[in-house]
């Protein structure tokens, strides 16, 4: 009996920690967790007053003391093992080794995440209830603004939520390149009335998707771009190398609503244009086409005027009127960097941009086939301001001459570079009044892109190196919408290695049968070493 009264504390203590546990289990304080927990504890103290001397001699021995201080120091251990993990779940941070930056936020995302104002939440349906790489992805997003929450649904032990979100799309697909397979699912994005769905089966859901329905779910009303048509502009439409379906469809993720414009057939520029984007026209307009865009200007519009090479005619007085001249030339671009991308010296390179809103954090390079140069006049007319978004390397020049055969810088005839191939012209417009002497319409700034080339976001040039963020970066801008203008999520890089069927038997050969046969032959030559021995 004295034994068990002995030890009748640590009996207590054994009883209250099962009382702990039964409590973890369910986080409800049941009967038994109850009745555990207070019987625990009363045979301690109980335990602990019938113990005292005993207890407190024990205190004192050299022993006890240096138990005492080893505990302490696991106590104190844990203490901080626990408070750094919990500042890591606070406030986490992360560092991104790879080269190319392949596991960080691109900064469009970042602005965009840092600007929420209202909450946004993210419902992921996929099978199971789980798909890590999105995990991670939203972790990351829920990061950089509390205004993210997010959860992992399975839409078979939920259908009504399924149904509620008509969410038919999930799964598994399998990649017949790779061989791997990874899930699909659909994504939900709601703020306040506003739902944005993401659907997609035979990729997974990327950074790119998820910032583009976040664009849609948080911007008020939409932006309509204009292409002009009708003088054999880029098409629009296009799916050739020549075509800008591309542009097209990625503007269309940014919010923008993208139409062609006939000022032939409409006499008139929409008043819903929000960006009149001229394409490369190849054919000169009507002087009252002109008329109608200098209008469209002078209110208050916006322009991105792509003008290539002749035949580019029409525009030279327009532009001269707002403190912009294009040359009758051809950019040539001597250094030899264009090599590195195939490119020849007929298509320079901009590798350092003049300081502008729209090149902000601008570092990728950028190329412009067949170019000619875009200036400002000597002195920009009042009110105009006027200033460079794109130069050529030194070791270029505007070529005046003949492209055909050896090309070379002639002296008092050629432009010597860097040569400027585009510039942005802004013009504050005052407000107008009715006859009752009501503002009619607002002050505004009209904003003027001109751009000596109009390959450059063609579809065989809009995924190559900065070409497609530029052009959107001029699109966002004249359309008053800054926070967008900045790099965009890039695409993952395919990392798989192609061997030829050579490759493959040499290493086969050289993993599988040779090293092998190596470590089993120097086992042998031990083996016979010792043996001799």
């Amino acid at each position: 009996m004295k034994k068990i009264l002995d030890y009748l504390a640590w009996i207590g203590v054994a009883v209250l920690l099962c009382g702990l546990v039964a409590y973890s289990l369910d986080d409800v304080w049941t009967l038994t967790a109850k009745i555990l927990t207070i019987a625990g504890a009363a045979l301690f103290l109980a335990g602990a007053a019938l113990n005292y001397r005993q207890m407190m001699e024990s205190m004192r021995k050299r022993s006890t003391l240096l138990g005492a201080q080893s505990l302490l120091s696991v106590v104190i251990i844990l203490g901080i093992l626990g408070l750094v993990n919990f500042l890591g779940q606070r406030y986490p941070k992360r560092w991104d080794l790879t080269p190319q930056g392949e596991f960080s936020l691109a900064s469009q995302t970042v602005n965009i995440l840092k600007g929420l104002k209202t909450p946004i939440s993210v419902k992921a349906f996929f099978e199971g209830g789980e798909y890590r790489p999105l995990r991670d992805l939203l972790v990351e997003y829920r990061g950089i603004s509390p205004q993210i929450s997010y959860e992992f649904i399975d839409p078979n032990k939920k259908p009504q939520i399924a149904k509620q979100y008509n969410v038919r799309v999930y799964g598994n697909f399998s990649n017949p390149f790779t061989g791997s397979s990874a899930k699909y699912g659909t994504v939900i994005l709601e703020t306040g009335k506003k739902v944005e769905k993401i659907e997609k089966q035979q990729e997974p859901i990327r950074e790119e998707d998820l910032t583009n329905a976040l664009i849609k779910v948080t911007r008020e009303g939409t932006k309509t771009a204009y292409f002009l048509d009708g003088h054999e502009e880029k098409s629009l439409d296009g799916q050739d190398e020549n075509g800008y379906s591309q542009a097209k469809a990625q503007m269309e993720k940014e919010n923008f609503v993208v139409k062609t414009l006939n000022l032939v057939r409409e006499n008139a520029v929409p008043q819903d244009c929000s960006l009149l984007i001229v394409p490369g026209p190849q054919k000169a307009l009507f002087p009252q086409e002109v008329e109608l865009i200098k209008k469209y200007l002078d209110g208050g519009g916006s322009l991105l005027l792509a003008v290539d090479p002749d035949p580019a005619p029409g525009f030279e007085d327009m532009l001269k009127d707002r403190g912009v001249e294009v040359g009758r030339n051809v950019v040539v671009d001597v250094s030899g960097v264009g090599r590195l991308f195939g490119a020849g010296p007929e298509i320079p390179l901009v590798t350092t941009y003049p300081a502008h809103r729209i090149t902000d954090k601008f570092r990728a390079m950028t190329f412009f086939p067949l170019a000619r140069s875009v200036a400002p006049t000597a002195s920009a007319p009042t009110g105009y301001k006027v200033e460079k978004l794109l130069e050529s390397n030194p070791q270029s020049w505007a070529e005046t001459g003949d492209l055909r055969g050896q090309v070379q810088f002639d002296q008092g005839k050629d432009l010597q570079g860097p040569v400027s191939m585009g510039v942005a012209v802004t013009k504050d417009v005052s407000a107008t009044l009715d006859a009752a002497g009501k503002e009619k319409t607002a002050a505004r700034q009209s904003r003027m892109v001109v751009v000596g080339d109009s390959d450059f976001a063609t579809n065989r040039f809009f995924r190559q190196q900065g070409n497609g963020n530029l052009f959107l970066n001029m699109c966002n801008w004249l359309a008053a919408d800054e926070d967008m203008i900045s790099i965009r999520p890039k695409d993952p890089l395919d990392k798989r290695v192609v061997l030829t069927s050579r490759q493959q038997k040499t290493l086969f050969y050289s993993s599988v049968v040779l090293m092998p046969v190596l470590v089993l032959l120097a086992g042998v030559v031990v083996w016979l070493r010792r043996k001799r021995l």
